[in-house]
């Protein structure tokens, strides 16, 4: 496949300076699919991101990356649905109570999410069976006050594969990519499915 160096597919647009080109993208998520497969997602395994939506950590040792603080939230995104799992996005303001219910009612077999919103997370996802080695971190923590958790980077550290494919009608509309959880003002969230 020969892909294109636009000035950048994904652009912060507070720093238009932050930018991740389709190339690099390209990598990431191969790199992304190959590592979810290697910590064990399945196809339909939903995956959480409980975190602020704009992460910037440094790369370039895995895909020479130039600029060293990138967006990496919605290529993590895509790293997750090329591998055939599931993504479903968290408020970074829930309560422990709240994402107990968000991990339970969406069936989520792996956590990303920041040290800072760690200790919310982790007993609803211990009282749910989601074992530390599940959790990953956005930034450069480990070994570092969570030695049981791994950084997302480690996910990088398993080569490269190629994301499920499919092209036929009945497959995209009966296959999830995202769950979202509408805001329950008469209670508790359910999650909403999207197809692809």
């Amino acid at each position: 496949m020969v892909l294109r160096q636009p000035s950048g597919i994904y652009i912060d647009c507070a720093n238009p300076r932050r930018s991740i080109s389709s190339k690099p993208a390209y990598v990431l998520i191969r790199k992304l699919v190959a590592g979810f497969r290697a910590a064990g997602l399945r196809k339909g395994d939903c995956v959480c991101i409980d975190a602020f939506n704009n992460v910037g950590v440094d790369t370039s040792r895995y895909c020479n990356i130039t600029d060293l603080r990138q967006l990496h939230y919605p290529v993590i995104v895509q790293g997750i649905i090329a591998a055939g799992g599931t993504f479903l996005d968290t408020n970074p303001t829930y309560t422990s109570y709240e994402l107990h219910h968000a991990l339970k009612v969406s069936k989520t077999k792996f956590i990303i999410t920041e040290r800072d919103l760690l200790a919310a997370i982790k007993l609803p996802a211990s009282e749910l069976n989601i074992p530390a080695s599940r959790i990953f971190l956005f930034g450069r923590y480990h070994g570092i006050g969570v030695p049981e958790h791994y950084t997302w980077r480690t996910l990088l550290e398993h080569g490269e594969e190629d994301w499920v494919r499919f092209n036929d009608l009945h497959t995209a509309r009966n296959t999830t990519a995202f769950l979202m959880l509408p805001s329950g003002t008469t209670g508790l969230p359910t999650a909403a499915q999207l197809s692809h």
